[in-house]
C-alpha cells in the first residue's frame, strides 16, 4: 500500500468524519491442507458512507453473460488466444474523485489519537471503489485502442 500511495497520514481535525476500517485475513491451503499463502486485506466500513457527502456515484457497468459467450466463440472460431486475468489489488490502483478519511487501522505504527488517513486510491469496502476501478480500466483500454460497445458497455 505504501508503494501504491493509497493514503496520506494527516493531522486529526474535528470536522473530519472518518470511516472505520477492519482487516480481513485469508489462509489458502492446498488439497493436502498445507499452507500455501496468507493474505490480508484492509477494508473500509463503507456502509457508514453518506450519499452526497462521502460519495456521489457507485455504479459500474457489467457486461452481459451472452456477450462474453459470443466473445469466447469468436476467439475460438478465429483461433485467437484468449486469456482471463485477475488483477490483484485492482482497487488500490484506482484513484478516487472524492476525499475519504479513515481511522488508523490496527497494526499500523501511527498514533490513532493524533492522525487520520486521507485515502488517495480506492480500497475494498468503499461504495465508490468499483466505479473508480471501472473508470481507470476504461481509460486504459481506450488508450490501447479499444472502443466501447454502446448496447453493452
Amino acid at each position: 500500500m505504501d508503494r501504491l500511495k493509497v493514503w496520506n497520514v494527516i493531522d486529526l481535525k474535528k470536522e473530519y468524519k472518518p470511516l472505520g476500517t477492519m482487516w480481513v485475513f485469508k489462509v489458502n491451503k492446498n488439497h493436502l491442507n498445507q499452507l500455501i499463502e496468507r493474505k490480508a486485506r484492509l477494508c473500509a466500513q463503507g456502509f457508514r458512507q453518506t450519499l452526497g457527502v462521502d460519495f456521489n456515484k457507485t455504479y459500474a457497468p457489467t457486461g452481459r453473460l451472452n456477450s462474453l459467450g459470443e466473445l469466447i466463440a469468436h476467439a475460438y472460431l478465429k483461433k485467437l488466444d484468449f486469456h482471463q486475468i485477475d488483477i490483484k489489488s485492482a482497487f488500490l490502483n484506482a484513484p478516487l474523485n472524492e476525499t475519504v478519511y479513515l481511522n488508523i487501522p490496527q497494526g499500523l505504527a501511527i498514533d490513532r489519537q493524533q492522525y487520520f488517513l486521507c485515502v488517495n486510491n480506492a480500497i475494498y469496502g468503499l461504495k465508490q471503489a468499483p466505479l473508480a476501478w471501472y473508470t481507470r480500466l476504461k481509460k486504459w483500454l481506450q488508450n490501447a485502442g479499444f472502443v466501447t460497445c454502446k448496447p453493452d458497455p
